[in-house]
């Protein structure tokens, strides 16, 4: 694993994102960073109000997503962000959805579900809690940046949930979403998703540590007056 994350270093600063390369290192000596676990559950009999039409999305298979992914670089999106998602594939991590519109990536996203629990232990290190074989996890979502404002992170993750319903009996959902992210956090509510767990990830001289608590609006203002 060591090796693999100097890997991804090298292709970071291979693509000259330096900048990022910085902030990372900035942000692993010390900070906190705060998230949201929202959930929904979906019970087998629930309409879905259907803006799928804005793109397809399709859930694709490793030898696919490299393809895909490199289309997506080419568009000048976040090379940090995939070269992250390409050790994802490489471990076999979760399932990735891809939204295309005109045949053209322009959606990715995650979902893990309990299926992963060992290798969601061991690759993100207590980031995620352990799921029931019904719970699934939607995470690592972009939407490229010629695409956005267009309500596709929206209808692509209600085309997934729908499929993860159908085809793999998963009925609770579960996504963690900083709570300064307006635009995602509010997204989430008007699906349904309802806050029920904090988690404040702390990085200090490159150790990482996660803390969970129970959700409440009380806790989390003192959580962000604090920060």
């Amino acid at each position: 694993m060591k090796r693999d994350k100097l890997l991804f270093l090298l292709r970071i600063l291979k693509s000259g994102d330096a900048g990022g390369l910085f902030s990372l290192i900035k942000f692993r000596i010390y900070s906190e960073e705060l998230c949201l676990g929202l959930s929904k559950t979906i019970n087998t009999e629930e309409n879905f109000a259907s803006n799928s039409n804005i793109c397809t999305t399709e859930n694709l298979p490793p030898e696919k997503l490299f393809f895909i992914i490199r289309m997506a670089q080419k568009l000048g999106d976040d090379n940090g962000y995939f070269e992250h998602r390409k050790r994802l594939i490489r471990h076999e991590i979760g399932r990735c959805y891809v939204s295309f519109i005109d045949s053209v990536p322009c959606h990715f996203q995650w979902v893990f579900d309990s299926k992963d629990n060992d290798k969601l232990i061991s690759y993100f290190k207590g980031e995620y809690p352990r799921l029931n074989e019904s719970e699934a996890i939607l995470e690592h979502a972009l939407t490229l940046a010629l695409y956005r404002g267009k309500g596709i992170h929206k209808a692509a993750r209600q085309k997934i949930m729908e499929t993860e319903r159908k085809e793999n009996g998963i009925k609770r959902f579960i996504s963690f979403i900083n709570p300064l992210n307006k635009p995602s956090m509010k997204t989430a509510v008007g699906q349904g998703f309802v806050p029920f767990l904090i988690r404040r990830e702390k990085w200090f001289l490159f150790r990482q540590r996660f803390v969970f608590e129970k959700f409440s609006e009380d806790r989390l203002r003192m959580l962000t007056k604090k920060s």
